[in-house]
């Protein structure tokens, strides 16, 4: 395999990684991270596949479609896994044994890629009990392996499900999800625009206190130009979940493209703090600190960002001279 094809490989056996820790730790924090770690890592194997690393989210996905480099399959599990990332990331969002299924489901997925065939099996087939575990042990006798990871699930589940509060509500509220939310990211992804704006819209009108509809209408109508459509969607965001960095950092991205630094610098401001490890809020940052003409801040944020889209954002921007003290 040539070089690029070792890297790819070598992220995805990151993510996969990550996938495996989050079954090992029934610490919510460590299952966030753990979450975080394996969407960033299967970014970075996407990145590493498109041969760019200046393309993320719809961007790269649609540059791996068009080149037929990436399955429809393959888009939608990157998109669930993304979106979990990014409910994981707004800081109120516990991981569900669910979740964790659908975290080890998309990682297998997306491992094809590398050639390695088909590597996840749901935690019901009965493959996945080896002959001996129905086996009696002896009075005394250490647990066999089989039989310890299978405690180490249930105490997971347990433990996670105590940590909701209330417990069987977290699964319940991801069954219930909306079908036309995962329609619509799976759309968005995709670039099938018309059918994301369908499914957001009709979503926002039946759902009206969901903040993602809003989110992603905003973000279409920021990218089709229609940035007074976009301000009102992304403010309703806002409204609806002010402790979540996505709604401000999309009202930010909207500032920008209006012209309005000043606004935006306040806007991603607000996503940093609620999430101080988003990237593209500090990438961001550093553009509006460059047309604010601070290219000292500028250059710390985007050093804290590393590569990304807002590379070019910073380069193209003038940056004006800061005047002499007087």
């Amino acid at each position: 395999m040539g070089a690029v094809d070792h890297q790819v490989r070598a992220a995805l056996d990151d993510a996969r990684a990550a996938a495996d820790r989050l079954e090992q730790t029934a610490n919510p924090t460590e299952m966030a991270q753990s979450v975080a770690d394996a969407s960033r890592f299967a970014t970075a194997a996407l990145q590493r596949l498109a041969g760019t690393s200046a393309l993320s989210g719809q961007d790269l996905l649609r540059e791996l479609r068009q080149r037929n480099l990436l399955s429809l399959a393959q888009a939608h599990a990157m998109v669930n896994l993304g979106s979990l990332a990014e409910r994981v990331g707004a800081g109120d969002y516990v991981v569900t044994p669910r979740d964790v299924e659908s975290v080890r489901q998309a990682v297998g997925e997306l491992q094809q890629i590398a050639g390695d065939g088909p590597v996840y099996t749901p935690r019901s087939t009965p493959a996945a009990e080896p002959p001996q575990a129905t086996m009696s042990p002896e009075p005394g006798a250490a647990a066999t392996p089989a039989r310890a990871n299978l405690l180490g699930r249930v105490v997971l589940a347990v433990a996670v499900l105590a940590v909701i509060g209330g417990g069987a509500w977290g699964v319940w509220a991801w069954q219930r999800e909306p079908g036309e939310l995962r329609r619509g990211r799976a759309a968005y992804a995709a670039g099938d625009r018309l059918t994301a704006r369908n499914a957001f819209s009709a979503l926002s009108g039946r759902e009206p206190t969901l903040a993602e509809p809003f989110i992603y209408l905003g973000r279409m109508a920021r990218e089709d130009g229609d940035l007074a459509s976009a301000r009102e969607y992304l403010r309703k965001a806002v409204s609806l979940e002010p402790g979540n960095y996505l709604t401000h950092r999309e009202l930010a991205s909207v500032m920008l493209a209006s012209g309005r630094a000043d606004l935006a610098r306040s806007f991603y401001e607000r996503a940093i703090r609620l999430n101080p490890t988003d990237v593209t809020s500090l990438g961001y940052m550093g553009c509006t600190m460059a047309r604010l003409g601070r290219p000292d801040v500028a250059q710390r944020f985007l050093a804290r960002a590393g590569s990304g889209p807002w590379v070019r954002c910073a380069h193209v921007v003038p940056v004006a001279p800061v005047p002499p003290p007087q």
